[in-house]
Formats: structure tokens, C-alpha cells, sequence
């Protein structure tokens, strides 16, 4: 087993310490990662990083793009980073700690493919509205 699943087993072993998202979802994910070969990626509200690293993890498929996660809460922010590390795609990802109002008007434009999952749902327009003048024309937004 490669370092990869090693970590994902671990984050949906421990209680479900990954699972905001349904494992159905995160595979999901992987599967449009794949499709869409997204040049850039924004995921807002980390968490412990299981959507992030499929993501990766299709991006390193593909040999292409890259990632750039959002965390509000530091100690999330450094086990997502960590497992990162782990599962030996950390290359593909820029974890930013900080609030998606203050970070996401500063990333870069051509965004395909997005998820906003910040844990808090009042703030899934704000963010939106955020993100998309840097969508392109043809991006998938999960929320």
C-alpha cells in the first residue's frame, strides 16, 4: 500500500476525523479532479485535508495543477499540512491559514474546480461571490 492510502486510511479510520465530507463525495471529487485536469483548485475550509489530498492525488495522476486550501483554525491547518506530507503530495498544495475573506481575493484566476465546505453555511455566498470572478468558464463549484 502506497504512503498515500496509508494516510487516507488512517483519516477515515479514526472515528471518521476526515469525514465532513460522505467518502462517496471525496471520491467524487477525485473522479472531476481527473475529468476536468484542473489548472488551479481552491478548497475553502480544509479540515483535516481528505478532500485536498484526492484531489492531489488526481493532480498527480494527471501530472498537472495545483492546489491552493483555505483553514481558518491553525490546529487543523497543521495535521491537513501533515498528512500532506505523508502521503507525498505536499508539491501540489499551498495551505494558507487565515480567513477565505481575506485570502480568497488574493488567489489566482482560472480556477476549474472549487470546493467551499468552511463549516460555516452562512458564509457559502460570501465565499462564492469571491470565487467567482476567478472561475473559468468551464468550473464545477461543490459547496
Amino acid at each position: 500500500m502506497d504512503s498515500f492510502y496509508d494516510v487516507i486510511g488512517r483519516i477515515e479510520g479514526h472515528g471518521g476525523l476526515g469525514m465532513r465530507l460522505p467518502r462517496g463525495s471525496t471520491r467524487v471529487l477525485y473522479g472531476l479532479a481527473l475529468m476536468q485536469k484542473p489548472r488551479v483548485y481552491i478548497d475553502v475550509g480544509t479540515f483535516v485535508g481528505l478532500s485536498v489530498l484526492w484531489v492531489a492525488r488526481a493532480m498527480e495522476e494527471n501530472n498537472f495543477g495545483k492546489i491552493y486550501t483555505v483553514e481558518i483554525d491553525k490546529t487543523w491547518f497543521e495535521i491537513a499540512r501533515n498528512f500532506a506530507k505523508e502521503a507525498g503530495l505536499a508539491h501540489r498544495i499551498e495551505f494558507i491559514l487565515g480567513d477565505s475573506a481575506d485570502v480568497l481575493p488574493d488567489l489566482p484566476n482560472g480556477v476549474s474546480l472549487a470546493l467551499i465546505d468552511n463549516g460555516d453555511k452562512r458564509r457559502y455566498v460570501t465565499d462564492f461571490e469571491m470565487l467567482e470572478p476567478k472561475l473559468s468558464h468551464d468550473a464545477i463549484v461543490v459547496a
